[in-house]
């Protein structure tokens, strides 16, 4: 029995890589992708629900529950992408045979906050890299340096991210707070995926120089990341504090 658990683990891993893979590409994730880990997780999990139905205690069946419906809904308020909370939500669900022993611990909640860590020390790393880069620019406040990239006009259809009004640069409160309304901004994903459709918001914006744009984080790759860390490592928030104490 436990190399069906395992086999969901197998599929688990590579859907999450090749969601990653297809994120990083294309920031787009089709449902399909899912249906393989569906189909064998979904046998595995209710498999060892029939035969250990009772083992599993009220907090264990309270923490799943509590972390699917959370997931769900910080999906259907655009918190997180769909594919981000199926992620989720699929971490949840299907990792409850390999570990039942320690699932009061909350794997999907333990993934969520290992790939909010990664993601909150990439992003700005990389965007300080990219924004330094040799030909690069000369100055701009802290706050665009760090959370927001400079790319060049003609290369719009090349990066996935929320371009940012080409006026002047904005006090730090409207740039944290109102430009993060990402609702606001021009997608370039739509850009990509429609140019007929946007061919003279494409041309005009291909003709400025620079453009700023806040990057649209693949993080599915960093769920992926969180999870692999969760099941080797553990709970880095954990881990962290524990540094200290």
């Amino acid at each position: 029995m436990i190399e069906l658990y395992y086999c969901a683990l197998a599929i688990l891993n590579l859907t999450l890589i090749y969601a990653s893979f297809q994120d990083v590409m294309t920031r787009r994730i089709p449902f399909y992708v899912w249906y393989p880990l569906i189909v064998v997780g979904g046998i595995s999990t209710l498999t060892f629900i029939y035969y250990n139905f009772y083992t599993l205690d009220l907090m264990t069946n309270v923490i799943i529950m509590a972390s699917v419906v959370t997931f769900y809904i910080l999906g259907t308020l655009r918190i997180l992408g769909g594919a981000d909370a199926w992620a989720l939500i699929f971490i949840t669900i299907f990792t409850i045979p390999l570990f039942s022993s320690t699932v009061g611990d909350g794997v999907g909640i333990t993934t969520y906050t290992n790939a909010l860590i990664l993601s909150a020390i990439a992003y700005p790393v990389y965007n300080s890299y990219y924004n330094s880069k040799p030909n690069g620019i000369l100055y701009a406040p802290w706050y665009y340096l760090i959370f927001a990239r400079r790319i060049v006009g003609k290369d719009i259809l090349k990066h996935y991210g929320y371009i940012l009004p080409d006026d002047k640069y904005v006090d730090t409160k409207t740039f944290l707070w109102d430009r993060q309304d990402t609702l606001k901004l021009v997608y370039t994903k739509n850009l990509i995926d429609n140019p007929e459709k946007y061919k003279e918001e494409i041309a005009r914006y291909q003709k400025y120089d620079k453009i700023w744009i806040l990057p649209a984080i693949p993080f599915i790759l960093f769920i992926t990341l969180g999870f692999l860390i969760a099941f080797f490592v553990g709970d880095l928030i954990y881990l962290s504090v524990g540094m200290f104490l």
